[in-house]
């Protein structure tokens, strides 16, 4: 599997990601309970692992690499 996620992409995900994830998992009064939660939390959970693999089907599939390495 190749990169397709560049370091400054990763932070921004990871930081993004783990925002989505505490609104997801922790209480707060502007999300109901229940499934809009999950939701919530899955996402962050996808957007975190994405930076950490660091790569994105949905940047393979648009032709999108933020990474700067070039593949040989």
């Amino acid at each position: 599997m190749h990169k397709n996620v560049g370091v400054a992409d990763m932070y921004f995900r990871l930081i993004v990601g783990a925002i989505f994830l505490l609104i997801g998992l922790l209480n707060n009064p502007v999300i109901s309970d229940g499934i809009p939660k999950i939701i919530i939390a899955v996402i962050g959970g996808i957007v975190i692992t994405s930076a950490l693999i660091r790569n994105c089907p949905l940047y393979y599939l648009a032709g999108i690499n933020t990474d700067n390495k070039k593949e040989k």
